[in-house]
């Protein structure tokens, strides 16, 4: 037979202990927490030094990009010169001209493109910026005879007329001013395997 409690075991209640503070921190989140500020300062520093290190380059390429239309190659070389100066010490960019000028920018590329075609470079430099202007605007608004004569061969003469006619001259200018445009894109901020230049 099961035995009648009479009178209930009088029993204290029971205390939970108090809940962990966070603070203070652990030691992990310390740790955790230096890191990740080493972490955010790091990449700041990094994307500064990177905006000021590209900045004569990206003020260089907008001009490209806003003169592209106007820019002769004796504008664009300096351009690319200037540029060069932000970057190398003026010392030895300052001094350099002719043949020892497009031996340094094509030491700074993975192929040349200036030194092979120092012959067009050169008379390109010595043509006046004016008669490159008139000469190019004659062209390519058809105002020669000769090449409305040619196009009206293939179209009739008021689409003849819309054509605009382009020079051999005018398209190796073209490509020269877009070689110093693309030696501004590559060269630039220096390769570290491009530093040691040949001064001589």
């Amino acid at each position: 037979m099961t035995p009648t409690i009479s009178h209930p075991l009088e029993l204290s209640s029971l205390t939970l202990p108090a809940a962990p503070s966070w603070w203070p921190l652990g030691p992990g989140w310390w740790i955790s927490g230096l890191v990740l500020a080493f972490i955010i300062v790091g990449a700041l520093f990094c994307y500064r030094r990177n905006k000021q290190k590209t900045r004569a380059k990206r003020a260089a390429l907008n001009l490209f990009k806003i003169e592209r239309d106007t820019l002769t190659p004796s504008s664009a070389i300096e351009v690319v010169r200037q540029a060069a100066l932000s970057y190398y010490p003026r010392q030895d960019i300052a001094k350099l001209n002719g043949q020892s000028w497009y031996q340094f920018l094509d030491s700074q590329l993975a192929e040349s493109l200036f030194f092979p075609n120092q012959t067009q470079w050169n008379q390109a430099l010595y043509c006046s910026k004016h008669a490159y202007s008139s000469h190019r605007s004659e062209t390519l608004n058809g105002a020669t005879l000769t090449n409305v004569k040619d196009h009206a061969q293939a179209r009739n003469k008021e689409d003849a007329d819309a054509i605009p006619a382009v020079s051999h001259q005018d398209i190796e200018h073209h490509t020269l001013v877009a070689d110093c445009e693309r030696w501004i894109q590559q060269a630039l901020p220096p390769k570290r395997k491009y530093r040691n230049w040949n001064r001589g």
